[in-house]
């Protein structure tokens, strides 16, 4: 579980292991869990946009409902089985795609990238332009169940030689306490048992790594539990890359996440901000102005800032950006931006 404010900062972070079932139930008593989190974390209800919830499945967004997702045997669950358990308005999203959106969105990544998530289960998601590519039917990414291994071992899926038998977080804390952190702390002291398995799975990660690539021509992220892990060993993954590299590439297109904690959490959370903001920018009147500001009824309030001018009646919220005695219209408004202006007219409402 992830609170976090408007400006995508983490508030309050706490992971724990609650086993899913099917049934309603597990969703009311992870609502009164919830709950739980907002009152220790001291946030105020009234204040909460909305919960983001990341599932490991498909999302159909059309349909509304998880169509599908093998590692929880869900099949046609409509979001509102879920959202009627929870006292906020509930948005949606793979988590695959949210660990991608909290890179791409946070970040403010330009370039195109590939967002590789190697946790319990194996998924990925492409970025580019500041959108989630989806795909058709929403399946876009599920490089989880590409085969990386004819008739190889078999995936929970029910196929066999899936990349996710062989690169799932699992693959590695199942060789000690279920815990990845203790896997690397073994690794680390020399355990050779240990450092045979990562041998192993490094083979097959830089497999589905130059694969991917080779598809799409542009970064790889990884993310997830074991890509937060990764960064003292990017360097062999990006060694073994480029060996299996027809283009003799060095590599440096594979790198780690930037977020290393509840990237999938933080993503759903960021999503209902992008929505909030986009909701501004649908209601707010933004004018072009020269000079200075010529009111049609009465003189509005003006309030500056060094790169803002904000000009509000009431409700009435209009923007401008200001520089060297000239305001304009910065078209089109950035999301960092918008989410400057979002905060400021907060504060400024919390003022009178």
């Amino acid at each position: 579980m992830l609170l976090a404010n408007l400006k995508g900062q983490i508030l309050k972070y706490e992971r724990r292991a609650y086993s899913y079932r099917l049934g309603q139930d597990y969703f009311w008593e992870v609502s009164q869990k919830l709950e739980a989190f907002i009152a220790e974390s001291g946030a105020e209800r009234e204040r909460i946009l909305g919960i983001g919830i990341s599932f490991p499945g498909i999302v159909d967004l059309k349909k509304g409902e998880i169509t599908n997702s093998h590692a929880l045997d869900i099949t046609a669950l409509p979001f509102e089985d879920v959202s009627g358990c929870f006292g906020y308005p509930c948005y949606f999203l793979n988590d695959a795609n949210a660990g991608a959106y909290a890179e791409g969105i946070h970040f403010q990544e330009k370039e195109p990238f590939f967002y590789l998530s190697l946790s319990n289960t194996v998924g990925g998601a492409l970025y580019q332009d500041g959108h989630l590519m989806q795909g058709k039917d929403f399946r876009c990414g599920e490089v989880g169940h590409m085969t990386v291994v004819p008739d190889g071992l078999p995936c929970y899926c029910k196929k066999a030689g899936c990349l996710d038998a062989y690169c799932s977080a699992k693959r590695l804390s199942d060789l000690t306490d279920k815990k990845l952190e203790s896997f690397f702390a073994g690794l680390e002291k020399g355990d050779k048992e240990l450092a045979n398995a990562w041998e192993e799975y490094k083979k097959y990660l830089s497999i589905a790594i130059n694969n991917i690539h080779m598809v799409l021509d542009c970064d790889i992220v990884l993310g997830g539990y074991v890509g937060s892990c990764l960064g003292p060993y990017i360097e062999e993954i990006q060694r073994m890359v480029s060996e299996r590299n027809t283009f003799s590439e060095d590599g440096s297109f594979v790198r780690s996440c930037n977020h290393k904690v509840g990237a999938a959490a933080l993503g759903a959370a960021l999503q209902i901000i992008e929505l909030f903001i986009e909701q501004v920018r649908k209601y707010t009147n933004i004018l072009r102005v020269s000079g200075k500001w010529v009111p049609k009824n009465k003189p509005p309030a003006v309030f500056r800032h060094p790169f803002f001018v904000f000009v509000y009646q009431k409700w009435d919220v209009k923007f401008c950006y200001f520089a060297e005695n000239e305001i304009f219209i910065e078209n089109p408004l950035t999301f960092t931006a918008v989410r400057h202006i979002i905060i400021y007219i907060i504060k400024l409402f919390n003022k009178v």
